[in-house]
């Protein structure tokens, strides 16, 4: 099951007090381009055929782990 705005957002603000990252100013070196591309070409309910999906995250065997 997919959380709930809400929890993402109380999820969020628990990181960025973790990360001590400011919200209420935007975050440097972030793309934000494809965000502000996509407002409002999403329809209520459906997704849109010319909207790819999004993609899965990357498998955990391709992540390199560090080594000591």
């Amino acid at each position: 099951m997919r959380p709930g705005a809400k929890d993402l957002v109380e999820r969020t603000e628990a990181l960025a007090v973790a990360l001590d990252i400011d919200l209420s100013k935007p975050v440097s070196n972030v793309d934000t381009g494809l965000l502000r591309r996509s407002q409002g070409q999403r329809p209520v309910s459906g997704g849109s055929p010319h909207v790819p999906p999004p993609r899965p995250p990357p498998p955990r065997s391709s992540v390199v782990s560090e080594v000591s």
